[in-house]
């Protein structure tokens, strides 16, 4: 496994990769214990759903726009 795979997988940050679309083609085993989710229920889905329902103000739509804005 090289270097890169092996910070994927074993930080303990969350970490989710998405597509042009913001559907999500990766997430690694952080990403699973703190959702919960497992990768094959995620995988393909769109980022949305991850929305928490108090996460609809200001701070979720600035979030939005800097993905969109800086891809992160």
């Amino acid at each position: 496994m090289d270097r890169l795979a092996l910070v994927f997988e074993r930080t303990g940050e969350s970490i989710a990769l998405f597509d042009a679309d913001y559907r999500i083609l990766e997430v690694n085993p952080a990403f699973e214990s703190l959702t919960g989710y497992s990768a094959s229920e995620v995988l393909g889905r769109s980022a949305e759903f991850l929305r928490a329902p108090r996460s609809s103000g200001p701070s979720h739509a600035q979030m939005w726009r800097q993905l969109q804005a800086q891809g992160r």
